[in-house]
């Protein structure tokens, strides 16, 4: 072989040897689906970035409802019922998920001072997957406390809802001094039926017996026992109580931002029961 045929020879060999050794491209990245959602999942515990210091909250009277704007957790409404200015002032919220949706809501307490009247209400405010920034109060109190009435010593958070820790004035207290607190200890555990939007959302106790807002002791009085059917909220599309067929005992005390029209709320007294407090249900009125 001739010196020019040795160097072509070996100049094949290196071109095949720099082919084999080039790297391969790596596949181009697939372009993304014009119909894949670039928005974010919101939190599950988006509610604890709310203000609700800023929130319209709705408030009862008496039986006239009305709505409260606060501003820096505070404000000054009047009150259609006293026909005078009422003091609001928010307290410090507490944190669960109250229906089961993965979502976390909030028990918020709210007061109200007026003259000599002084009431510290708690409402659930369900947190909204569409809408974060605006969960939905359900109107109803799940606890009340009141000057010379009963007083809400806490609520914690729990698996599932709220515990409302409570001293309630039992029947023999009721018309007692009013700087006398009352002596009847009472514990409920209490969630929420519902997501909160329209009217179809109610406070429910987690055990399922009823209704999970507040709920005034029984007076004692001479009338018979009775048989009725109670539903957790005052609506036909609220679930049955477990609570049904059991003795009824009546009147209770009557409030009236606690009954709609067509609805009572009262107290079932189950069998063995040993103490003061009861099982408060809806029943229609008539």
């Amino acid at each position: 072989m001739s010196r020019g045929d040795s160097v072509f020879v070996i100049a094949l060999l290196v071109a095949a040897f720099l082919t084999g050794c080039t790297p391969t491209p790596p596949p181009a990245s697939p372009k993304p689906s014009p119909h894949a959602s670039s928005s974010p999942t919101p939190a599950a515990d988006a509610i604890r970035a709310v203000d609700f210091g800023s929130m319209t909250f709705t408030w009862d009277t008496l039986g006239v409802q009305y709505p409260v704007k606060l501003s820096g957790g505070r404000a000054e409404v009047e009150d259609p019922y006293y026909k005078q200015t009422a003091l609001f002032q928010l307290g410090e919220p507490t944190f669960a998920d109250a229906n089961g949706d993965g979502l976390i809501d909030a028990a918020v307490p709210l007061q109200f001072e007026s003259g000599n009247g002084i009431m510290n209400n708690w409402f659930i405010w369900l947190a909204q997957a569409d809408d974060p920034e605006q969960p939905q109060q359900i109107p109803f109190p799940i606890a009340s406390g009141a000057r010379c009435a009963d007083r809400v010593t806490g609520v914690e958070a729990i698996a599932g809802g709220f515990r409302v820790h409570e001293v309630m004035r039992n029947s023999f207290e009721a018309t007692g001094p009013c700087a006398q607190s009352g002596t009847m200890e009472r514990t409920r555990d209490v969630g929420a039926a519902g997501d909160g939007t329209g009217a179809g959302s109610w406070p429910v106790t987690l055990d399922g017996q009823g209704f999970g807002g507040y709920c005034p002791v029984k007076v004692y009085t001479e009338g018979d026992f009775a048989q009725a059917k109670g539903r957790v909220g005052p609506s036909d599309a609220a679930p049955q109580t477990s609570a049904t067929g059991e003795k009824l005992y009546t009147p209770i005390q009557h409030y009236p931002f606690l009954e709609p029209d067509g609805w009572h709320l009262t107290g079932f007294l189950p069998d063995q029961q040993t103490d003061d407090s009861v099982v408060c249900v809806w029943v229609p009125k008539g």
